[in-house]
């Protein structure tokens, strides 16, 4: 998900909204998912957008290797 001219205060509360309905959807039908995600915060301009969602990826399998079910946020300063 991208997120244009979107700081970082900005782009937690939609995360954290994202994250919420996953959980919701996942509770009302009973299924014991959870909600591992990265986000990945621009300040100058990427190499590319792989690079961005590496480092997206990167986070959340950091959150799923350290109890899973969180949000891992960084800032991409370029």
């Amino acid at each position: 998900l991208f997120l244009p001219e979107t700081g970082q205060d900005a782009s937690q509360v939609v995360v954290k909204k994202i994250r919420a309905g996953i959980l919701d959807a996942m509770q009302l039908r009973k299924l014991p998912v959870t909600a591992s995600l990265g986000v990945v915060t621009c300040q100058g301009i990427p190499q590319s957008a792989e690079t961005l969602i590496k480092m997206a990826d990167d986070l959340m399998y950091t959150i799923k290797n350290h109890g899973k079910d969180g949000i891992g946020y960084s800032i991409y300063e370029g």
